[in-house]
């Protein structure tokens, strides 16, 4: 039975009420009521084997080096990045990493640096390591470059200017939630490379008819195009799609929030 105040105002259940009167009702009736006897769906726990709530004796604790390590800072550098990760004191025989660095393994001291880092390999979560077990934390970082971090992301990832009309004929697709999925996207425009045929060839007439459709059926998909235009460089864009998207978007009524 769900008895918190979201089983009343949120949960998409139902609460079964009991009424009886006292004395008439006790647990057992209802228990017989709902387990019968006979031809029972439910099969009763006889046995169970409690060494499976107990610790394993080779896990490796890794409690104090989680409450230890209190934060992060990032210093910005030309062209790269620097992490500094505190911690309450020396941890002998820990190493910690960042996550997306494979290749930068510190021992885990009270200020641990580590130095170029790229733009797109900042995160806040970081891989501690004793005794061949790892566990994986996140800390507060200072100074994260949020939004430089997640255009440097989306120029990655959309790195040329056919990846980029892939991604746009994705987002304008009629059964778009049902459309190929975004690890064959990606397949798909890396195949097509910087030629101009196959999947990733610019076909205006193909890109201008589903724009057309899109402002009379689903406008709000401008508002996503708009989006990741903002985000990338502007030789995978190329200005006339620009100025293309720009007319669309203020004949259906959209609004962006500038454009960079």
């Amino acid at each position: 039975m769900n008895a918190s105040q979201n089983a009343f105002d949120h949960n998409v259940e139902f609460l079964l009420e009991l009424q009886y009167k006292s004395y008439h009702a006790s647990y057992f009736s209802v228990k017989e009521d709902f387990i019968p006897a006979e031809e029972s769906p439910f099969v009763p726990l006889t046995d169970f084997n409690e060494d499976v709530l107990e610790q394993d004796e080779d896990e490796i604790d890794f409690r104090s080096e989680v409450y230890g390590v209190t934060g992060a800072r990032i210093i910005a550098k030309e062209g790269s990045f620097n992490i500094e990760v505190y911690a309450d004191s020396d941890y002998e025989g820990v190493t910690i990493r960042p996550f997306f660095v494979k290749t930068q393994i510190k021992n885990l001291v009270k200020i641990t640096c580590f130095e170029d880092i790229a733009l797109n390999s900042l995160s806040n979560l970081f891989v501690l390591s004793k005794n061949g077990s790892e566990c994986l934390i996140r800390l507060e970082v200072e100074n994260m470059p949020e939004d430089e971090r997640e255009d440097s992301i989306f120029n990655e990832i959309i790195s040329n200017k056919p990846m980029f009309m892939t991604y746009m004929r994705y987002l304008l697709d009629e059964d778009f939630y049902d459309s190929v999925s975004f690890e064959e996207l990606i397949s798909q425009g890396t195949d097509a490379g910087e030629t101009t045929e196959g999947y990733g060839f610019t076909v205006e007439p193909d890109i201008y008819e589903k724009m057309l459709k899109a402002a009379a059926d689903y406008p709000e998909r401008f508002d996503s195009m708009y989006e990741v235009v903002e985000r990338l460089d502007d030789n995978k864009i190329g200005e006339e799609f620009k100025q293309l998207l720009e007319l669309f978007m203020k004949a259906s009524g959209r609004k962006g929030k500038g454009r960079k």
